[in-house]
């Protein structure tokens, strides 16, 4: 898949088979006493608490399209932004912590421990979405400051005192974050992100020396139950390009849209290990990959994924059905009709629940550290 990642690499560790009280909120959104005023998309320090926003504020965050309410703020990112949506999105958090292992990378205690200095230790959550992830931080480290930065506030409303919430798209940049983080997490916001390997580049700078970054990404593929890639054809807005399996063709679809004609950096998955440990500001890195049952198929599993499937079949259903509905606005967008929509979101269902083969999603993850001292790239001239 990636032709420049280093599978000889030292750092590279492989995985297994299946691995298988109310807080006062910031945004970056400028807010106006004035409800008639009109709200920049950026301001050059933290404005006051989202819980302040005034009611068009808030409504001006938000537009809706074919039912659901999408963000108003980044054009790339186009799923919802609604309740229906962070229910998804709070389920799927329980099930990807039981695939990974983990909810916390390995290093990142030690990291928000051996930090000497006089400054409160900082984690910092990029595309937060339903908030489970930072919030869970702000709890277990009670010590450390939280940021989530998301398009729109959070909803939450168990949001603990060392959390703040900022509104921000994170494509217009993170240098107002330059050096105040010792831990930055991202998890599957690929689709929302211009320029991967900038963001990338951007948490070096916001990282403090010895500070971990932590990415994990989906690649937007599906493959067989050997692992090797489904291939499909591009599909279109008809019935001729379509057919099984039809999780892969809708998938494609999907990537298809947020790729060409939204922006978003939906291969970055296949690069994360590249970028990073050919970045000179990063050490240690260590990269890891799970395989998910999107379509679990009926077959002889290892005893390990037959497990989880045991403890998650309900909610990888719920995510997956849940996940048709959130694409159907940018298919309708790019010219799909609302019926030809519903009928392939029948078949995939049927696929979930009748399907002799599976469709595995591959999610890649990486963590790293921020070197103590990284060396200036020094460019020589030509004589």
């Amino acid at each position: 898949m990636d032709d420049d990642r280093n599978s000889d690499c030292e750092s590279r560790s492989s995985a297994p088979v299946f691995s298988t009280c109310e807080q006062s909120a910031t945004t970056a959104t400028s807010v106006s006493d004035n409800e008639n005023d009109t709200a920049s998309m950026r301001s050059n320090s933290p404005a006051p608490s989202v819980m302040s926003m005034s009611s068009a504020l808030r409504q001006a965050l938000y537009k809706q399209e074919f039912g659901r309410n999408l963000n108003n703020y980044s054009n790339v990112y186009q799923l919802p932004a609604d309740e229906e949506e962070l229910d998804r999105l709070e389920r799927q958090y329980d099930m990807l912590n039981s695939l990974f292992g983990y909810k916390y990378p390995p290093p990142m205690r030690k990291v928000l421990e051996e930090d000497n200095s006089k400054v409160q230790n900082a984690v910092l959550d990029l595309g937060s979405g339903a908030g489970n992830w930072i919030i869970d931080v702000a709890r277990d480290f009670p010590h450390c400051e939280a940021v989530a930065v998301d398009l729109t506030p959070m909803k939450s409303k168990r949001i603990p005192s060392n959390l703040r919430s900022e509104v921000d798209d994170i494509n217009l940049g993170l240098e107002h974050f330059t050096g105040q983080f010792n831990v930055v997490h991202t998890r599957l916001i690929a689709m929302g992100v211009q320029d991967y390997y900038r963001l990338i580049d951007q948490i070096s700078d916001v990282l403090r020396p010895g500070g971990l970054i932590d990415l994990a990404e989906v690649d937007f593929v599906t493959y067989d139950r050997n692992h090797q890639l489904i291939s499909v054809t591009d599909p279109t807005p008809d019935a001729l390009t379509w057919g099984k399996p039809y999780w892969s063709h809708w998938l494609r679809a999907v990537s298809n849209v947020a790729r060409d004609r939204l922006g978003g950096d939906v291969t970055a998955a296949r690069h994360l290990y590249s970028w990073v440990s050919k970045h000179q500001a990063y050490e240690d890195v260590t990269y890891h990959e799970f395989w998910l049952p999107i379509i679990p198929g009926n077959y002889d599993r290892p005893p390990e994924e037959a497990e989880f499937l045991k403890e998650h079949r309900m909610a990888l259903e719920y995510d997956v059905l849940s996940f048709l509905k959130a694409g159907r606005p940018m298919l309708l967008r790019a010219g799909y009709s609302e019926q030809f929509l519903l009928g392939i979101e029948r078949h995939v269902f049927e696929e979930l629940r009748e399907a002799e083969e599976p469709q595995y999603a591959r999610i890649e993850t990486v963590y790293a550290r921020k070197k103590h001292v990284v060396l200036p790239v020094v460019t020589a001239l030509a004589s």
